[in-house]
C-alpha cells in the first residue's frame, strides 16, 4: 500500500545544477535520471537540496575522481557535491544513492561552523608555535577533531532519515529489518542478530528514534544521537571505514584505508608542520603530540597523503608512549613515495630523528615490527 505523501518538486534553481552536471564529461543520461529520481524519491532529501541550493551552500555537482574511495563528497573551496558515476546507474541501490546525497548536503548546512573550528585551529596552533618551550599540539588537533567528529555525525543522521522519508512514500509499514535491507549504509544504525529462528534487528546503542521512525533532531534528542553516530560512524577503524587514496587501474589495498580521525588530521599535522617551520625554522625540538590520545598513527597520516609545504621531513615526539617515541613525518602527498608510509630505524627510539635508509623495510615489514 502506497502513503500519501506531500509531493515537493525540484526548484528551478535545483533544476540548473542538475542540468550542468548532466552536460559534464563522462556523465550520461541515465546518471541524471538516476539522480534526479533518487533525489525526488524522497520528499525530505528533496527539501533539502532545494534549501541548499537556495542558500548557496550547495552550487554544482560532479563526477567523483576514480582514485578517491568514498561514497560521495562534498568540497567546501567550491561548494560542490562529488559523485562516483558508478553509484548513478539503474542497477545501483536507490536507497544508496539517497543516503550519500542527504549526507553530502548535510555537510554543506555544517560549513560555517566548521570552518569556525578550522579558522580556530589555525589560530591557535600559530600562537603554539610562537610559545617558549615545549610546543605541544595534541588539544588543537582534539578540538578540531570533535568539530570533525560531530558533522559526519550529523551528516550520517541527515542520510538516515532522508532513507526514512522515501521508503515512507512507498509504504506506510515499517520495520527495523526493511531498514536493514534497505541500503548497507543503515548497518550503522541497526544491528542484525542471528537467532535459532532466524535474525532480530535491534537499534544501535542510545539512538532515539521518533514515532515516524526518524532520528530525534529536537533540542534534548539531538546531542545524544550525534555522539551516539560519533561512536558508531566515526570512530569506526580503518577496515571498517575504508577511506583512502586508491591507485587507478590497481585499487586499495588493505593498508591504503584510514579511519576517519586520521583521515581528517592529516591536513592538520600539515598545517602544523608549516607553522613549526614558519616560526622556528632553526629549532633542533621535535613538535610534540599525544598520537595514543589523538587516535593517530604516522602510518596512517602518511598513507593518506600527508602534505608539507617545503616537503623536507619533520621529528615529531609522541608523549603517549613511554618512554616517548620520537618519529618522523614525511611529505606523501606526491611524488615518489606519495600516500605511502615511510617508516624509519628503530634506532629512531633513541630520541633522536633517524634518517630513511636504502634498505628500508618494505610497508608490510614494517607493520609486522611495529606491531
Amino acid at each position: 500500500m502506497t502513503s500519501q505523501t506531500h509531493i515537493i518538486e525540484l526548484s528551478k534553481k535545483s533544476l540548473e545544477i542538475l542540468d550542468n552536471f548532466r552536460k559534464q564529461l563522462n556523465v550520461e543520461d541515465e546518471h541524471y535520471q538516476t539522480l534526479v529520481s533518487a533525489i525526488t524519491t524522497s520528499p525530505l532529501l528533496t527539501e533539502r537540496f532545494n534549501l541548499a541550493v537556495e542558500n548557496k551552500y550547495l552550487t554544482g555537482l560532479k563526477a567523483q575522481s576514480p582514485n578517491e574511495n568514498a561514497g560521495g563528497g562534498f568540497h567546501p573551496d567550491t561548494r560542490e557535491i562529488s559523485l562516483p558515476l558508478n553509484s548513478l546507474t539503474e542497477n545501483a541501490n536507490k536507497n544508496s544513492m539517497i543516503f550519500v546525497l542527504a549526507h553530502e548536503i548535510q555537510h554543506s548546512f555544517n560549513h560555517q561552523e566548521t570552518q569556525n573550528a578550522t579558522d580556530r585551529f589555525l589560530r591557535d596552533i600559530q600562537t603554539q608555535a610562537q610559545q617558549s618551550g615545549i610546543h605541544d599540539y595534541t588539544d588543537e588537533i582534539q578540538v578540531l577533531i570533535t568539530a570533525n567528529r560531530k558533522d559526519e555525525a550529523s551528516a550520517e543522521i541527515a542520510g538516515f532519515n532522508a532513507v526514512i522519508s522515501a521508503t515512507k512514500s512507498e509504504t506506510t509499514n515499517l520495520s527495523l529489518e526493511d531498514l536493514y535491507d534497505s541500503t548497507p549504509y543503515m548497518h550503522d544504525f541497526i544491528n542484525e542478530n542471528k537467532t535459532d529462528i532466524g535474525y532480530s534487528y535491534s537499534l544501535k546503542p542510545n539512538l532515539i528514534l521518533n514515532k515516524d521512525m526518524m532520528l530525534s533532531t529536537t533540542t534534548e534528542d539531538l546531542p545524544k544521537n550525534l555522539e551516539a553516530m560519533g561512536r558508531h560512524y566515526f570512530d569506526k577503524s580503518r577496515e571498517e571505514t575504508r577511506l583512502g587514496y586508491c591507485e587507478p587501474d590497481i585499487g586499495c589495498k588493505p593498508n591504503d584505508f584510514v579511519d576517519y580521525t586520521n583521515y581528517y588530521a592529516t591536513w592538520m599535522v600539515g598545517q602544523i608542520i608549516d607553522a613549526e617551520r614558519r616560526h622556528n625554522p632553526d629549532s633542533k625540538e621535535p613538535l610534540v603530540l599525544d598520537m595514543q590520545k589523538l587516535k593517530l598513527t604516522e602510518e596512517m597520516l602518511e598513507e593518506n597523503g600527508l602534505f608539507i609545504e617545503d616537503r623536507k621531513p619533520m621529528p615529531y615526539k609522541d608523549i603517549g608512549q613511554n618512554p616517548p617515541f620520537v618519529g618522523r613525518f614525511d611529505h606523501t602527498y606526491d611524488g615518489e613515495k606519495h600516500h605511502s608510509w615511510i617508516p624509519v630505524h628503530q634506532e629512531n627510539r633513541t630520541g633522536k630523528p633517524a634518517e630513511q635508509a636504502d634498505n628500508a623495510p618494505t610497508k608490510a615489514e614494517a607493520l609486522l615490527a611495529k606491531y
